[in-house]
């Protein structure tokens, strides 16, 4: 195992900074119930209408930062169901979901510490993200961690979610190849550890380390399994101890 230190971190952020479904659950549920109201349906109906615009839209959008869209899920579930006139009111069902989820947000135990630890020693700190710019900046003003990050590329900058690399890739264009020298990856899904056999520029870099909050053992890459910020930060800096 390398247990040198690392010359930058990369994290995710949904489901990796924080816990994400409890509040997807508070958003979702106060925006059906907002539905339900505004609509004149039940909530079974109004849940309906939200998980068919969702399946419509990934299926159409695919690996786009749209395609994680709430509003479009709200929007195309209406016009499936021959509702599209109705489609303005999608907005507070949107802006509903949004207040609701960010106010549920915490960051997970141990995280600031590990930020502080690595802007002490000064290792660069990146955040990869999917979804739009607009709300994950939402988020991270929520968290309090504005100033947590050295850049911050989302998949609607990119052009694409991390999946077709290209976050990473224009993420890996702005810096000095030198951090990119044993460089460490966080998150919680495969997405979320580029292919560096598959970003221009970057041959396949043995010394990288990935750590995981989920399990790792059907993943193609050597991914550590880690249960909290605590354990991660003791394998980070098990050089110098």
């Amino acid at each position: 195992m390398n247990n040198e230190i690392p010359t930058s971190v990369f994290f995710d952020l949904d489901d990796t900074l924080y816990e994400y479904l409890p509040c997807h659950q508070a958003g979702l549920k106060a925006a059906i119930t907002l539905m339900s109201n505004k609509l004149n349906i039940s909530k079974p109906e109004a849940e309906s209408i939200y998980e068919n615009g969702r399946r419509l839209v990934k299926a159409r959008l695919g690996e786009t930062a749209s395609s994680h869209s709430r509003l479009l899920y709200f929007r195309e579930g209406l016009i499936s169901k021959g509702l599209g006139k109705e489609s303005t009111v999608c907005l507070d069902f949107e802006n509903r979901y949004w207040t609701y989820f960010l106010f549920e947000m915490k960051v997970k135990d141990g995280l600031r510490n590990l930020i502080s630890s690595l802007k002490y020693a000064k290792i660069p700190t990146f955040l990869v993200t999917d979804l739009t710019d607009q709300v994950q900046l939402r988020k991270l003003v929520k968290l309090n961690l504005e100033e947590a990050f050295d850049e911050i590329i989302s998949s609607e900058l990119a052009g694409g979610d991390k999946v077709t690399n290209k976050p990473f890739q224009i993420l890996f264009n702005l810096l000095d190849p030198k951090i990119l020298e044993r460089p460490i990856f966080i998150g919680d899904s495969i997405q979320d550890f580029p292919n560096f056999k598959n970003i221009v520029g970057y041959p396949i870099n043995p010394t990288a380390r990935n750590f995981c909050f989920s399990k790792t053992h059907n993943y193609p890459m050597k991914i550590e399994k880690v249960k909290n910020f605590q354990e991660l930060e003791s394998k980070i800096f098990a050089a110098n101890e």
